[in-house]
């Protein structure tokens, strides 16, 4: 057998008096060391043990623990095992950072997350599931955010596309919808039938066509509500019709024809009406008369109904005929008027019956003026004439005479500041209480 710790003339046994330590086996091939010396520890370890290249293996008897060089395995003296990169434990494969079930295929890893087949991540739509700190997610339909937001259906996992469920508990604004929406879709189209739900704090919509609001403000294109059908731009029933122009109308209206209607301008149109109460209206048309401010007027302008102001200035009155040519007044206090009265100038009959004329005709009689422009009463029968003038003075027979002031014609007589003349003789008159009185009279120059 050769010397004490010699094979072959090769050692194969290192004895150490001094510190105790020992070796066993050739250098290089499968030494194992015992060595008691180290941080006064009591270790043994092959001969090739490194951390730095990742081999061999050390036994601590004075911890104790086991640990390999490449940092695979581990038992520190708590009993803690660590190990990594193969092999296999109670069912489930080792890998460098994950445990994997043999049955099942679940894995685990050392991030913290867990899933199975290959849904490795939470946005893999793979079959299977992943868990970990981001959420769940299921397969491709089903996923949880670490937010607390739930979207479940078709492209739910990788949002691939926009048909499936989400429930986002956010307190800022909590809602639950379909499509893709994320706030309420105030509804604005009329042909538009997107498949979108929101139902949220915020309000609800469904699709383009219907929305509520928080604040209450309902918009819907179409359906029902309280009997009344929702059309794009009106609601209807019963054969009443609202339009969103502010237009009302029933009765199958045709302008003219049937029916009846009011405009968002206030214009109404009626077959019949009956109205209890104060009217009150300053322009349209009512029974064949049109609506002018403070006045009704016939339709060819011809006759007016006045009201008068408000402040008494100017009293009711009709007025018949056009106020551009000419027309006949009629006062609430009862009198009657040619246009433009006043003395000298027109007609007017007051509420008494009083009567006063600046010209015309009555029978034989005509009222007019002189060539003088003054104003005169006169009557013509069978050439025999009258003038009357204001002043008292009276004129008769030939009324040319007197305007061609032939005063000595035999055939003129006068009246004139109470002296009366016919033909040659002079009477003589004065006015008292009861009218005229003829004097003593001379004719020819004789009294």
């Amino acid at each position: 057998m050769g010397l004490f710790g010699y094979y072959h003339g090769e050692r194969t046994i290192f004895l150490n008096s001094d510190n105790g330590s020992a070796r066993f086996g050739k250098s290089g091939a499968g030494q194992i060391v015992i060595d008691p010396t180290k941080d006064q520890e009591a270790l043994i370890y092959g001969g090739n043990y490194s951390t730095k290249n990742g081999t061999g293996m050390l036994i601590n008897l004075s911890d104790p623990s086991i640990n390999f060089g490449s940092g695979k395995f581990n038992v520190d003296d708590k009993g803690h095992l660590t190990a990594k990169g193969g092999g296999s434990i109670a069912g489930w494969n080792i890998g460098d950072n994950s445990l994997t079930s043999k049955i099942g295929n679940i894995t685990l890893r050392n991030n913290g997350s867990i899933y199975s087949n290959s849904h490795s991540s939470i946005d893999n739509s793979n079959n299977g599931f992943f868990l970990s700190e981001q959420g769940l997610s299921i397969g491709s339909k089903i996923k949880i955010s670490n937010t607390g937001v739930v979207t479940v259906g078709p492209g739910a996992v990788n949002n691939k596309n926009k048909y499936h469920w989400t429930i986002d508990g956010d307190t800022s604004r909590a809602y639950i919808a379909y499509g893709g929406e994320t706030k309420v879709n105030t509804a604005d189209s009329t042909t538009k039938n997107s498949a979108k739900v929101y139902l949220g704090t915020d309000g609800i919509s469904l699709g383009e066509r219907f929305s509520v609001t928080a604040q209450g403000s309902l918009r819907a294109y179409s359906g029902e509500i309280g009997g009344w059908t929702i059309g794009s731009t009106t609601l209807s029933a019963n054969n009443i019709i609202i339009n969103s122009t502010g237009t009302i109308s029933g009765g199958n209206y045709k302008a003219d024809t049937r029916g009846w209607q009011i405009t968002g301008k206030g214009e109404a149109e009626f077959n019949n009406a009956t109205i209890r109460g104060t009217v009150t209206a300053d322009s349209g048309s009512i029974g064949g008369w049109k609506i002018r401010g403070s006045s009704l007027k016939s339709q060819n302008d011809m006759i007016t109904l006045y009201a008068g102001s408000t402040d008494s200035k100017t009293i009711p009155y009709i007025q018949v005929g056009s106020t551009i040519i000419s027309y006949i007044k009629i006062n609430s206090d009862g009198s009657i008027q040619s246009k433009g009265y006043e003395p000298g100038s027109g007609w007017r009959v007051d509420g008494k019956g009083n009567a006063t004329f600046n010209q015309g005709i009555f029978g034989p009689w005509k009222i007019g003026k002189d060539k003088n422009k003054t104003k005169v009463f006169e009557g013509n029968t069978e050439g025999n004439s009258i003038r009357l003038y204001a002043n008292g003075n009276v004129y008769g027979m030939d009324l040319s005479v007197i305007d061609s002031s032939k005063t000595n014609s035999s055939d003129y007589w006068e009246i004139v500041n109470g002296k009366a003349s016919f033909g040659h003789g002079i009477y003589v008159g004065r006015k008292n209480s009861n009218g005229w009185q003829i004097l003593p009279w001379r004719t020819e120059g004789k009294t």
